[in-house]
């Protein structure tokens, strides 16, 4: 008896460890991208994208389309970017994509195309009734026309309001209806899986996340 029991606990323990290491980990890109820009109407180009967390089948996505990925490490993923995603001025999003069980999708990582592709500063200069005095900023094409927006935490006096900037691609930003959130701090990423952008909002005196589930628009 004792030992069926001792053979039936050392099948149990395999079960549960080759289960544990079946489980996929959640993507992480460091920054940048390699490249991180590119001039409107190139060719296919390489894009190389270097983290943690990255298995066998993961995959790039570029503005939610999965592309042909190749996996070089668990640091580090190539895929092609073809001609037809960078025929005009724009920035995109890059996400890496692990499959379940466990996986997920990473932070996001943007990808300018653009003719100045060298070093230089933008400085943004806004007009309007709003005056922002922020506690947080966070960078994404939340409509996704192709533009970077920003989402900014408000602060005024004791209390914070979550806003939307829409951007032009100019450097000018209209504001938005502030979503139903209040927070001191918050990120982006495409928590649902859906291709569109999601907000997790660090909600102001709790210890408690809000996710808003972007629509695109």
């Amino acid at each position: 008896m004792r030992k069926g029991a001792i053979l039936l606990g050392t099948v149990l323990l395999g079960f549960l460890s080759a289960l544990s290491y079946a489980q996929a980990p959640v993507p992480f890109i460091s920054q940048p991208l390699v490249p991180d820009a590119t001039a409107p109407g190139g060719g296919d180009f390489t894009l190389t994208v270097n983290g943690t967390g990255f298995v066998s089948n993961s995959v790039i996505n570029w503005n939610g389309i999965a592309l042909a990925t190749q996996f070089i490490s668990d640091t580090q993923l190539t895929a092609t970017v073809p001609a037809a995603d960078i025929t005009t001025a724009s920035t995109a999003w890059v996400m890496v994509a692990n499959p379940a069980p466990g996986g997920g999708t990473s932070n996001v990582a943007f990808f300018t195309v653009t003719y100045n592709t060298g070093d230089s500063v933008i400085f943004i200069r806004h007009h309007g009734p709003y005056i922002f005095k922020t506690s947080a900023v966070a960078v994404g094409d939340f409509n996704q026309d192709g533009k970077v927006d920003l989402a900014v935490i408000h602060v005024y006096k004791n209390d914070t309001t979550l806003y939307i900037l829409l951007g032009d691609g100019t450097g000018h930003f209209t504001v938005g209806p502030p979503p139903p959130a209040t927070g001191n701090s918050v990120t982006v990423a495409d928590f649902n899986g859906d291709g569109k952008l999601d907000l997790a909002v660090v909600n102001s005196g709790t210890n408690t996340v809000s996710i808003l589930l972007g629509d695109g628009t």
